[in-house]
């Protein structure tokens, strides 16, 4: 349906939040679990620094799933992660993020991004943007109309 789209509040890293701010990070690595599997293209993103409550807003450009993160890690390009030395280094920081039974129990999803201009956001809404909490809602901006789940 046109005008609807799904918005997601996400916490980050500051690392991470610091190169997408800086539009450096281009993915986001994330376990495929319930909430990661209802993503669509030109959802919006919220993500929220964790240790200063910093938000910026993506646009979910892309999608791509996998067994694993090692395989997630080894098929994307390294300058798509920001500014890392290799991918091992990339693969041992996701290893310490993630315990090992949540990875074995789902796939992974890399997530590509583009840093949306909230100033931008607002004027192609048609209406002021809205932070909705942590529960996922479908949101039409135009119509005002809401579906929480």
């Amino acid at each position: 349906m046109k005008g609807l789209s799904m918005q997601y509040k996400m916490p980050i890293y500051s690392i991470p939040f610091r190169l997408i701010k800086e539009g450096k990070r281009k993915v986001d690595m994330r376990l495929l679990d319930e909430k990661r599997q209802k993503l669509k293209l030109n959802d919006i993103i919220e993500f929220i620094d964790s240790r200063t409550n910093e938000s910026l807003f993506c646009k979910v450009k892309g999608l791509l799933v996998f067994n694993s993160f090692d395989e997630l890690i080894d098929t994307i390009p390294l300058e798509m992660f920001g500014t890392y030395k290799d991918k091992d280094e990339i693969k041992l920081r996701i290893r310490r993020l993630y315990a090992h039974q949540d990875v074995e129990n789902y796939q992974v999803v890399g997530i590509f991004i583009e840093l949306l201009d909230i100033d931008v956001l607002e004027k192609d809404r048609g209406s002021k943007y809205l932070s909705l909490g942590d529960e996922l809602v479908r949101f039409n901006f135009l119509t005002g109309y809401r579906d929480e789940r």
